[in-house]
């Protein structure tokens, strides 16, 4: 499984930060609904929120990866939102964040094939090198390609 079968470049957003968790979740809920407009933007941004009250998906290095899984989403579809100004986000380290992968997962091809990809992620993000170069990414395009490089 490679990150970028279920990442497109132009799921790769930068330069906004919304004041706060919750207007960063309606942003981004607002992006992914504009996307995929059979889904509902109520639902989607509930099922996020109530994933954060469980345990902040701020894993620490200014990187969160929220995560759900949602009956209407027909396949794994991942975004990516390097913000302006970092977002106090919960995080574990108590750092704020600069950078969201947000996955959206079906409900229908598995909960495996989830939890495979947020294992992805977390083994590309602790290569050495790879979060100094997702932070150094001025464009959309730089941010795909360190994906591509590390992937």
């Amino acid at each position: 499984m490679k990150l970028l079968q279920v990442l497109s470049r132009d799921s790769i957003y930068f330069g906004s930060t919304p004041e706060g968790k919750d207007a960063f979740f309606d942003y981004a809920v607002d992006i992914i609904t504009g996307r995929n407009p059979e889904y509902d933007r109520s639902a989607i941004k509930n099922l996020f929120m109530m994933r954060e009250q469980t345990l902040s998906t701020g894993i620490g290095d200014r990187i969160a990866i929220p995560h759900i899984m949602y009956e209407k989403c027909s396949r794994q579809e991942l975004y990516i939102f390097k913000l302006k100004n970092p977002l106090e986000f919960d995080a574990l380290d108590k750092q704020p964040v600069e950078i969201v992968f947000m996955l959206i997962g079906s409900s229908k091809d598995a909960p495996a094939l989830h939890m495979q990809i947020l294992a992805k992620m977390g083994l590309m993000l602790r290569k050495p090198g790879v979060i100094d170069a997702l932070r150094a990414a001025s464009t959309p395009d730089d941010l795909y390609g360190v994906l591509q490089q590390y992937d």
